[in-house]
């Protein structure tokens, strides 16, 4: 008999095909997912560097586009125009392929949901972004509790992967099928950390991290508005009046005019040298891994993957008090929490583990412990798969 077809068939859903947080995470759960048991098949909407990397672990993938419910006017447009064909496409690959249960790796796209109730086969949703306070998503098809109550209504269980995520769900009946998952981090197979390169967004040219003579403060994801990196600009002629050998490193991908008016901004500050705006890396471990400080001041956020990523390293996260912060961030313990959108605060509280490296260590230490004892890929990977299996058998 052959193997696979004693293994339960799982398509896992990817809106998107890039290295961000969520196919990131995506990754390290398909990497470490118990093969004995399950056979993971992947949808998605092209290609890219997810794609690349599941090829490495003889994973099958489909192509084909999704849709969004939530986003732009244009999208969602688009996503009632195409649903159509796109769920008669999805249907017959999961109908062909003996699928039983569908995970969607995002809240952004129902099609696999609405599949996997008409095939009447189980549905768990992960839960990774708190859209009410995301402002580059815009709109949605639904109002937001309809919205919600139909994501309890089309999956057997909900995975949020944090507190905050989960709160969405407030005052609605959720029957327990609402489980709480904190995010992990796969520490294996990274290159060292001086060959990693960091891309200038401004003219293209590389730098090896081991280029670098100054203490590295860095700021990783997404440049746009209301990731606030501004703040960490405004706060940097503090520091530097304190500490003159810092380099800020912003990495990301970036909304262009939000990049632009940053890099203005440090011109206008007179700190231009002590920036570099990076584009996105394919190993960020190794480069967290030699940096001093990790900040996040952003005002939105829902889980810092980026802060667990940075406590596996060592690395002590200042962060924004925002809701949710406290999840990943000990304040006083693993890092500190910045009042929002205060550059002062900031800037206070670099310069104060930059004048006492002892703290910035011990704080290190204690980032790691914490990291090892919730945010492991293992207790990641076990977790989610656990839910997987009772979705199997429960049905």
């Amino acid at each position: 008999m052959n193997n696979n077809s004693i293994k339960k068939r799982i398509l896992f859903i990817s809106h998107r095909v890039g290295l961000s947080g969520s196919e990131n995470s995506l990754y390290t759960l398909l990497k470490n997912i118990d093969s004995n048991k399950l056979l993971p098949i992947v949808v998605v909407p092209g290609d890219g560097p997810l794609v690349e990397k599941l090829s490495r672990l003889s994973i099958m993938v489909y192509t084909t586009q999704q849709g969004q419910w939530v986003g732009h006017l244009g999208a969602i447009l688009g996503f009632i125009f195409h649903f159509p064909r796109r769920f008669i496409k999805m249907y017959k690959f999961v109908k062909n392929n003996r699928i039983e249960l569908i995970y969607s790796n995002t809240e952004l796209s129902p099609l696999g949901a609405l599949v996997a109730y008409v095939q009447g086969i189980p549905h768990v949703w992960h839960m990774r972004m708190y859209l009410n306070h995301i402002p580059d998503l815009g709109l949605k098809l639904l109002p937001a509790r309809l919205l919600f109550y139909i994501i309890i209504k089309l999956s057997k269980y909900i995975i949020a992967n944090s507190k905050i995520v989960a709160s969405q769900f407030k005052g609605l009946n959720t029957n327990g099928k609402l489980f709480v998952i904190y995010n992990g981090v796969d520490l294996n197979n990274r290159p060292l950390p001086d060959v990693q390169k960091l891309i200038s967004w401004e003219d293209g040219k590389s730098i090896s991290i081991g280029e670098i003579e100054e203490k590295i403060i860095s700021v990783v994801g997404y440049i746009g508005p209301y990731r606030c990196q501004e703040d960490a600009i405004n706060a940097l002629p503090i520091i530097v009046k304190r500490t003159k050998s810092i380099k800020l490193v912003i990495i990301g991908d970036a909304d262009q005019f939000y990049l632009r008016y940053l890099i203005r901004l440090t011109e206008n500050l007179g700190i231009r040298q002590h920036v570099f705006f990076s584009k996105p890396i394919k190993d960020i471990l190794s480069f967290l891994s030699r940096c001093y400080l990790v900040l996040i001041p952003a005002q939105v956020g829902a889980y810092g993957r980026v802060a667990i990523e940075a406590m596996s390293q060592g690395i002590p996260v200042i962060g924004s008090d925002i809701q949710g912060s406290e999840e990943v961030i000990i304040d006083g313990v693993t890092g500190y929490l910045h009042r929002f959108s205060d550059y002062e605060d900031i800037a206070e509280k670099c310069t104060y583990l930059l004048d006492m490296p002892h703290m910035r260590d011990e704080m290190g230490m204690n980032a790691k412990k914490f990291f090892e004892e919730r945010f492991t890929a293992e207790i990641y990977t076990k977790e989610v798969e656990n839910v997987l299996l009772k979705a199997l058998y429960d049905h």
